[in-house]
């Protein structure tokens, strides 16, 4: 089925329409869209042009109509002045689809059908033509009238005053429907206002162009003149040459793009250039041929996008990283020397130490001297291993395998023996998937802190520590869920600072808060996700999303 050109043109505006959203509210595009984009935006400028260089002209003059009244496309309607007579023709119903009976003898019933937009003007020609009564006089002018369906069409309205046969003065009125041509007139409209108001420049060009040359412009929109400063007339004098930085012209780039237009091919290219003033400007060229029935180019549409922000913002980010590296670079170095360079130094101290604890001191100031001594060496010690094992995190090379979950659970009871017999601890498992596919150590690291932590941090007012396991399939891989009855944490107060290094949320329960931070690492290293739900006083579920093998 061949589709009217008129419900071609309404697909495209609305195509047209949502690219051009999606192009705006996008940061970054693929060259794809930007052709699909340009396209639909070449196809309505073809269309415009071919329309304004051949206008249709579907009406008749308004003698000729008016004697055609053996045309079943026209409604026909005489009102005798005189007698006060008012006649319309039987094709009435198939144009209005009006029955017969529904139609009222008189003018009042066609000016009550008029649509408010085009009422009064109708009304005052009209009757202005009865008051003259001037002879082959007549009004014409297009008219919104509704319909029985009560729709509203377009009809070209031709009134003029005629003598009839006995020479007695009539007004005799002729109606035809021209609702499609009304429509592709409004549609016209609209892509006009679209090519016009832009933000993007658009121009045409001839299909043919001058070797290592631009085709010759033949059309810019307002907005070429606002990113460029260069009017039509002068980028039709001077070519769109004029626009480039001398030396570009030799890039690679720059070269291929006018090597595909010969060939007359899509072509998308971001170049540098200058405007009118003199200002350096990056812009992005998008040509795409428009060939007619023959398969033979008729022209070229070109839509041009002022991406000197982006150039700016890429170089920015570019330059952000450059230095987010370095920094990354210095604080690794740093992490090294404090870790490795102190430890000579370090286990000195912590000899010491040892040494100190033969000797019997009486002295009290002197033993809380050397106790505050000991404690800050042992302090020191620790704060070292912590960044060792940050150092680990990051450096090391990792290697996946399939991990079964009871077994690490088993194995977390077995490290945590002492702990765990200590309290009245229950472990309940669910497990509808059965392994994960981790990096092993890391994740009996991960379990351990974990377990110990809903050990450690449960609620004496509930009679057992409940530790409940539990595993599913999700979107990226296996979900598992830990999740205790212990004390929980304010998640408002907390949240934001959950995985941060040294961050203790129960000062009153011993802990050095790096265990969270180590955990968020390592999932995270491997592609994992961790989140949490808690709740003061009823429990805390932590939610780890293992990836499976791509």
């Amino acid at each position: 089925m061949k589709l009217p050109q008129h419900s071609i043109s309404i697909l495209l505006v609305v195509l047209l329409v949502i690219s051009t959203f999606y192009l705006h509210n996008q940061s970054e595009v693929n060259h794809l869209f930007f052709l699909i984009h340009y396209f639909l935006m070449g196809t309505f400028i073809f269309i415009f042009f071919k329309r304004k260089n051949n206008p249709i002209n579907v009406i008749s003059s308004p003698t000729t109509s008016l004697k055609a009244t053996s045309n079943s496309l026209e409604v026909l309607w005489i009102w005798d002045l005189n007698q006060k007579k008012f006649h319309w023709s039987k094709n009435i119903s198939s144009q209005l689809g009006y029955d017969t009976n529904e139609v009222e003898n008189e003018l009042k019933w066609l000016f009550d059908k008029i649509h408010p937009q085009d009422h009064m003007r109708f009304s005052l020609e009209v009757y202005h033509l009865v008051n003259e009564k001037q002879k082959d006089v007549n009004y014409s002018d297009i008219v919104q009238i509704k319909t029985k369906q009560n729709e509203f069409k377009y009809f070209q309205s031709i009134v003029e005053v005629q003598e009839n046969e006995v020479g007695e003065i009539q007004l005799v009125g002729s109606l035809v429907d021209v609702s499609k041509f009304k429509n592709e007139e409004i549609r016209l409209q609209l892509l006009e206002s679209v090519i016009l108001n832009s933000k993007e420049a658009i121009l045409i060009l001839e299909g043919n162009q001058e070797q290592g040359k631009f085709p010759k412009v033949l059309f810019t929109n307002q907005s070429f003149e606002k990113i460029t400063g260069y009017s039509e007339k002068e980028i039709q004098n001077n070519g769109l040459e004029k626009v480039f930085i001398e030396q570009i012209k030799f890039s690679e780039s720059y070269q291929s793009c006018i090597e595909k237009l010969m060939f007359h091919q899509d072509c998308i290219v971001e170049l540098p250039a200058k405007s009118k003033e003199d200002v350096h400007i990056w812009l992005q060229f998008s040509f795409v041929p428009i060939f007619d029935k023959n398969e033979e180019i008729t022209h070229f549409i070109s839509i041009i996008r002022d991406i000197t922000l982006e150039k700016e913002r890429e170089v920015e980010r570019e330059k952000l990283i450059s230095e987010l590296q370095k920094s990354l670079e210095d604080l690794k170095q740093f992490s090294y020397i404090t870790s490795h360079n102190f430890r000579a130094p370090l286990s000195n101290l912590l000899a010491l130490n040892e040494l100190i604890k033969d000797y019997d001191i009486e002295d009290a100031s002197l033993l809380e001297l050397i106790n505050g001594y000991q404690k800050s060496t042992f302090l020191l010690n620790e704060t070292i291993e912590d960044l060792i094992q940050t150092i680990v995190i990051r450096d090391a090379e990792v290697s996946y395998e399939w991990i079964k979950i009871e077994d690490l659970v088993n194995d977390c009871k077995q490290l945590l023996k002492n702990q765990i017999d200590a309290q009245t601890t229950q472990f309940e498992l669910d497990l509808k998937c059965t392994e994960i596919w981790f990096h092993k150590s890391y994740a009996e690291n991960i379990f351990i802190n974990l377990i110990n932590n809903a050990i450690k941090y449960q609620n004496h007012k509930q009679e057992v520590c409940k530790i409940t396991i539990t595993s599913e399939e999700s979107s990226k891989g296996v979900l598992v869920k830990i999740m205790d009855n212990g004390i929980g944490i304010d998640m408002e107060l907390n949240q934001h600072k959950l995985f941060g290094l040294y961050q203790r949320f129960h000062p009153n329960t011993e802990g050095k808060g790096i265990g969270l931070y180590l955990v968020k690492n390592q999932m995270k290293s491997l592609g994992g996700e961790i989140s949490v739900e808690s709740e003061v006083n009823q429990g805390t579920t932590f939610n780890l999303n293992f990836k499976n093998p791509e």
